[in-house]
């Protein structure tokens, strides 16, 4: 049996009701959205249910979409809906002016399209593993405490604090920087490895003693900035909804920060928007949960991806086209830092 007009009417109705209220969506309800009789609307709601389209928690109450419900609904009802004027000014001077350098870019998205969605948001930090080291800085803090700032040319930067046990000086700083600017600075991040540190350290022979501990800093720091990391915020948010308990959302969050990028997250093969509800994830933590995708670019390239998680009765058009929009706007201000350094 397949969907007529009027019953692919009938469902949007009921999902856009359960959306607004998670409450099981009765049949006087829709009939009177519709402009048909209850007799007729319960009908077509029996049909729903065997079609697989509709549940019906119990005997007496209302009835409530399927996961193939709200996919159908999704590929038939989905559209891009337009961002206010005054919407886009904002987000742009959120996540345009608000970062100065990349993970503070990608915190700032990931918060903004949080609050406005009120889901939990993840984005997936671009691979800087082949992006080139731009300087090395350092900074004396105290007598014998320095700071040493690594600067790629993705636009991350990296800070790292390290204690010698002798005086430092001005004269030795600029050692340590000429050291630097000698031997690392035009280096790609995935050269920098143990091996390398232990050439570089018996080449230096005579200083290794004096540059140890900035030598550590700096090994320390690069594997910091080779890290795959996933940047999650609002994960409280979901506590706003019946379908997720605290075990829930610690464990959707442990998955999400376990191991950098989430397979499931990262499968995006083009710039359009991903959809993935409930069991489609292959993960039992998702199951009650849906998962608004898509990736950005930096310098014309797919860097990395922004998911927005909530329930299953969310407002997708709306949430695909705040991501969509948010997606533009943290690859253009990477692309434009990546640019300045």
């Amino acid at each position: 049996m397949e969907l007529s007009e009027r019953k692919l009417k009938i469902l949007a109705s009921i999902i856009d009701v359960y959306i607004a209220t998670g409450d099981p969506v009765g049949s006087k309800l829709i009939a009177e959205k519709i402009g048909v009789s209850s007799a007729t609307i319960r009908n077509e709601m029996a049909d729903l249910i065997e079609m697989g389209f509709l549940l019906q928690p119990h005997t007496s109450a209302g009835r409530i979409p399927s996961e193939r419900g709200f996919r159908e609904y999704i590929n038939s009802f989905m559209s891009s809906v337009g961002i206010s004027n005054e919407k886009m000014k904002y987000l742009e001077s959120v996540i345009c002016t608000g970062g100065y350098n990349k993970t503070e870019l990608i915190k700032i998205t990931a918060d903004i399209l949080s609050k406005e969605t009120n889901f939990l948001c993840a984005i997936t930090e671009p691979d800087d593993t082949k992006d080139i080291i731009r300087a090395v800085q350092l900074v004396q803090i105290s007598r014998r405490t320095a700071m040493l700032i690594l600067i790629t040319s993705g636009g991350a930067v990296q800070n790292k604090i390290f204690r010698c046990d002798y005086d430092l000086s001005s004269d030795i700083m600029r050692i340590f920087f000429r050291i630097f600017n000698e031997h690392v600075t035009g280096k790609r991040l995935n050269e920098i490895n143990l091996a390398f540190i232990q050439t570089l350290a018996i080449k230096l022979y005579d200083m290794i003693t004096l540059l140890s501990p900035a030598l550590l800093a700096f090994y320390d720091a690069v594997r910091e900035t080779q890290k795959l990391t996933t940047v999650v915020k609002g994960e409280l948010s979901l506590l706003d909804y019946q379908e997720f308990s605290p075990a829930d959302i610690k464990k959707i969050n442990e998955i999400l920060l376990a191991g950098g990028k989430l397979g499931l997250l990262e499968n995006l093969k083009t710039s359009k928007v991903s959809v993935i509800l409930g069991n489609e994830s292959k993960r039992q933590e998702f199951k009650d949960a849906a998962i608004v995708s898509v990736p950005y670019e930096v310098g014309g390239k797919t860097a990395g991806s922004i998911s927005l998680v909530g329930p299953l009765r969310m407002n997708y058009s709306r949430t695909a086209s705040l991501v969509s929009y948010c997606a533009k706007l943290l690859g253009e201000s990477l692309s434009l830092l990546k640019a300045e350094i």
